[in-house]
């Protein structure tokens, strides 16, 4: 999918058409989600970006201001300046948006850095138990629960005539 196409095309976003460039994108971008409640966008709606509430899109734009130059049309050039600068407010936007987004998954990868560390630390210390220590824990354990099982035992073996004594 192009960067600016939208979601769902594999076509070029603009083609030259009759002299003019047409959008056949979709106004739809395309998101990928980096955490359960993050989501960046990876493709854009161009349509939004070049062209946005200006009566033409910026490609169609630059020929009409190349062929107005050649003609030293300076009312079109001057008509131009302000359109362009439309379009220049509209791609600082998209810009603004991919840095917070470029941001959002730098964020993303050093918690996971973190997280990948913390767990990586707890499993080294899971394999580093003292053996020896770990053995006499058990063997302590094991005594103490076998004298548990030895009064339950001695305890039993009362009869109902041993209480009553």
């Amino acid at each position: 999918t192009p960067l600016f196409g939208g979601t769902g095309s594999n076509q070029n976003p603009y083609a030259k058409v009759s002299g003019a460039w047409t959008y056949q994108g979709t106004s739809q971008a395309a998101t990928v989600a980096i955490s359960p409640n993050t989501k960046v966008a990876v493709t854009f709606d161009g349509q939004s970006i070049l062209k946005g509430s200006d009566a033409t899109n910026v490609l169609s734009l630059l020929d009409s201001l190349a062929t107005a130059a050649q003609a030293n049309d300076t009312t079109t050039l001057q008509a131009g300046q302000s359109l362009l600068k439309n379009a220049f407010a509209r791609v600082t936007r998209a810009q603004s948006q991919v840095g917070y987004d470029e941001l959002s998954v730098s964020d993303g990868e050093e918690q996971l850095s973190s997280r990948r560390l913390s767990a990586t630390t707890r499993l080294a210390e899971d394999r580093e138990v003292n053996m020896a220590e770990a053995l006499t824990r058990m063997s302590r354990a094991q005594t103490a629960y076998q004298a548990a099982l030895g009064a339950m035992a001695a305890i039993s073996k009362q009869s109902l005539m041993d209480y009553i004594r």
